[in-house]
């Protein structure tokens, strides 16, 4: 591999995003480690699930159609799914012009293109999400800690357990940042 190569390998496995390139005839060209994961997670339901999750190739078989209702048009499919309740996943698959060996045996009416889809988390698989909090809200460093924690989806008790503090003593600072915010909203 070239520098180039490499470059580009190193921009899509830190991305933070899911990268899958497939072709038109549902075959798995590249899938970066995040789209690895992801696709590891919708198809947790079901072992037998082949590389590409029935939920991520519906998105490619509605750019095919897509494709063929409006010819020359440029067309995007986007859209998010909860499979579990606890993580969204949005779906976006474009095409992608590929002009390589890889493209030798194009499928019929696609020749040269392949579909590009990028899988984004709600919640990194890989990373500690820290939620910023607006500065015009005016919290108390220790009111934004604990509002921060909450909107990451941390119980009460999760948050006094892990900030060594009461319960009653999060439910306070939970109190007044609301009420900050609410204040800031109306």
């Amino acid at each position: 591999m070239d520098l180039d190569q490499l470059l580009y390998q190193a921009i899509l496995e830190e991305f933070g995003h899911g990268v899958l390139i497939i072709t038109p005839d549902n075959h798995l060209v590249y899938s970066n480690r995040q789209a690895h994961n992801i696709c590891q997670q919708l198809a947790s339901n079901d072992p037998h699930t082949p590389s590409i999750p029935k939920l991520v190739w519906y998105a490619c078989e509605c750019l095919i159609r897509a494709q063929a209702d409006s010819p020359g048009k440029r067309v995007i499919v986007d859209y998010s799914i909860s499979p579990d309740q606890k993580v969204t996943v949005r779906i976006t698959a474009r095409w992608l012009e590929v002009a390589s060996a890889h493209s030798q045996n194009p499928t019929q009416g696609h020749k040269g293109q392949h579909v590009l889809v990028i899988l984004e988390s709600s919640v990194p698989l890989d990373a500690e999400v820290i939620r910023a909090v607006r500065p015009d809200y005016g919290f108390t460093p220790r009111e934004a800690e604990v509002w921060s924690q909450a909107k990451a989806g941390k119980t009460y008790r999760q948050i006094a357990e892990e900030l060594y503090i009461s319960l009653n003593t999060v439910k306070k600072h939970m109190k007044s940042a609301l009420s900050k915010e609410r204040c800031l909203e109306e």
